[in-house]
């Protein structure tokens, strides 16, 4: 297998300038013949594919994607047949705000992915065996400014800004995680802070730790830390105390 992509993504098509092009390649033989819509994916607009690259394949993410609104996109493309076509909501993730698709893409030990779009602090699950599509919005995602894969093929979506007492949320890599996040279905600070700067460890077995430093046992206790183990199957719910702790 085998990508090629324009230089600097300098590709005409279609009396239209430079709006670049990506075309798949089996790597065990010759690629031959003209590029066209029928065996690559090609731009619509100046400077459409520029900045393009290749994640994982078969993953590409395109931050610059909308022209000047810069939405970004994230398109999901087989590995054994070409991935064709122009690039729009039916056959990628794209971005519903100014770089409202940018952020992360953190890939599953299960091939699943999850798109993190940090801008608007919002986190979409996809899966690794046909194309995520649409927009990213409250009813497909769920809160978080961080993804963290655990080994067994779930993950974890962190929301740690210096404002809220910050949460950690356990989510399935096998179904889209959405919905409200609540003390039911994360581990949250009791205090604003208390998770800011806040990591999650995996561990080998598919269980995770969380540690913050910022975490205040009470208002003369501050910043005295805390960790805390989770189970890598189910939700880790509760506030942080002493008892949970």
């Amino acid at each position: 297998m085998a990508i090629t992509l324009s230089p600097l993504n300098i590709f005409d098509f279609g009396g239209k300038a430079d709006v670049g092009m990506v075309r798949w390649c089996s790597g065990t033989e010759p690629c031959v013949g003209n590029i066209g819509s029928s065996n690559s994916i090609i731009g619509t607009r100046l400077f459409e594919l520029r900045n393009i690259f290749i994640f994982k394949f078969p993953i590409f993410i395109h931050p610059d994607f909308g022209g000047n609104n810069q939405v970004g996109m994230v398109r999901w493309c087989p590995g054994t047949v070409p991935c064709v076509g122009s690039i729009n909501a039916t056959n990628a993730l794209i971005g519903s705000t100014l770089s409202g698709c940018l952020g992360s893409v953190t890939v599953l030990s299960n091939g699943n992915f999850v798109v993190a779009s940090l801008y608007s602090n919002d986190v979409r699950w996809c899966s690794g065996t046909s194309p995520c599509t649409g927009t990213i919005t409250s009813s497909n995602s769920v809160s978080g400014n961080s993804v963290t894969a655990l080994s067994n093929g779930n993950f974890v979506v962190g929301f740690t800004i210096a404002s809220i007492p910050g949460t950690f949320r356990w989510c399935s890599g096998t179904v889209p995680c959405v919905g409200a996040t609540n003390d039911s279905n994360s581990f949250r600070g009791n205090r604003p802070g208390d998770m800011y700067g806040a990591s999650v460890t995996p561990l080998s077995n598919g269980n995770y730790v969380i540690i913050s430093a910022n975490y205040d046992g009470s208002t003369e206790l501050l910043d005295v830390g805390m960790v805390r183990w989770c189970p890598g199957t189910a939700p880790c719910v509760g506030i942080i105390s002493p008892v949970s702790i």
